[in-house]
């Protein structure tokens, strides 16, 4: 794995800066990114499944946890890499207006998205499999409490004759194989001229320090395997960050947003005033920015109150943000298009357009 990592380090400095930048991508990046899954290649996907088994994963090998959490991270994001370059050339594509080379990339990058998502779910839960293995196989170190017996007999010589006696306590214990155990004896005496035997057993001592042995454990458990679950907690984040960073394609002709009534309980824009129609149109937005719009939908007669809109989704779900830009005519003249509103997610079909 860290011959992977250094092998494309001096890839990566060894590049030509001058030479054409998408030839550079897909010659020199791309394949050694790929081969980072391909299991005929000694690569990182061999260290993360060797890492995984019980053999290595285990309490005799602590620092294996720390291993499989580098060995995965530097898995995932290999592939992450490779969306990243995808996005790139799909980006200069789309300021090229090269819509054949743009969905190329595009179904390049869906095509890894779905192969992303399907290995995060199968690492995570491997990965979140193995510190419960981890912590059941600690915890299993720790005994039920037992009764212990360690009572023998004695023998001495009384004058004529051989006196014996039972000696030696009897108790309660449990035992840690990885820690410190605990063991209590019983309190035991006698009484009166006939030496009635009494016993107070320590079992309720034995068992209550048990409880709190576990549960400092389980505290220590917690804390020893933190830091390797909070990036397991940045694995399962980066998935929408890693679907928002392809640039999303312009709308297709029919996905425009289409006016499906008014709402009169709701005041329309300002931007209505004197105004006979209006018309809209749709950006599909990221965080690499917005598309181009869609083509303006029909115009359509203002009636009274606020009109209220079918807004279309991005099919290849690229899209975090959906931009909706209204046109309105006066006296026959189209007007310069403004912002009517954004919708901040990739889900909502249904919005009124309002006087804020």
């Amino acid at each position: 794995m860290l011959d992977w990592i250094n092998n494309n380090a001096e890839l990566i400095n060894s590049v030509n800066l001058d030479a054409n930048p998408t030839v550079v991508i897909k010659e020199h990046l791309m394949p050694p990114l790929r081969n980072a899954s391909d299991p005929s290649f000694a690569n990182v996907f061999d260290a993360v499944s060797g890492l995984i088994d019980a053999v290595y994963l285990n309490l005799d090998h602590p620092k294996t946890i720390d291993l499989l959490t580098l060995a995965i991270s530097t898995y995932l994001l290999s592939k992450r890499l490779l969306m990243q370059l995808y996005a790139l050339l799909a980006s200069w594509a789309q300021d090229n207006n090269d819509d054949q080379e743009y969905t190329g990339n595009f179904e390049a990058f869906q095509a890894l998205l779905v192969e992303f998502s399907t290995t995060l779910d199968e690492w995570s839960t491997k990965f979140t499999d193995g510190i419960a293995r981890l912590k059941a196989d600690r915890l299993a170190c720790i005994s039920d409490v037992t009764f212990y017996d360690h009572r023998h007999t004695e023998c001495y010589d009384a004058g004529a004759r051989s006196v014996c006696k039972t000696v030696g306590p009897t108790g309660y214990k449990f035992d840690d194989s990885r820690g410190q155990g605990y063991s209590q004896d019983n309190h035991e005496w006698t009484t009166g001229c006939c030496n009635k035997h009494h016993m107070t057993s320590s079992e309720p001592e034995v068992r209550a320090a048990r409880d709190k042995h576990v549960a400092e454990v389980t505290q220590q458990l917690e804390a020893q395997y933190q830091a390797n679950l909070q990036v397991h907690g940045l694995w399962m984040s980066s998935l929408a960050k890693v679907a928002a960073l392809m640039p999303p394609k312009q709308p297709l002709p029919d996905n425009v947003p289409t006016v499906s009534g008014f709402d009169a309980s709701k005041l329309p824009p300002t931007a209505f005033k004197d105004a006979s129609d209006v018309r809209y149109r749709v950006s599909y937005a990221n965080s690499c920015g917005p598309s181009l719009p869609s083509i303006f939908s029909e115009w359509v007669p203002i009636e009274s109150g606020a009109p209220v809109l079918t807004v279309p989704v991005d099919p290849l779900q690229a899209a975090t943000t959906r931009i909706v830009h209204r046109q309105v005519r006066k006296d026959g003249q189209p007007q310069q298009p403004t912002l009517a509103f954004r919708i901040t997610d990739n889900t909502t079909t249904s919005f009124t357009d309002h006087a804020a």
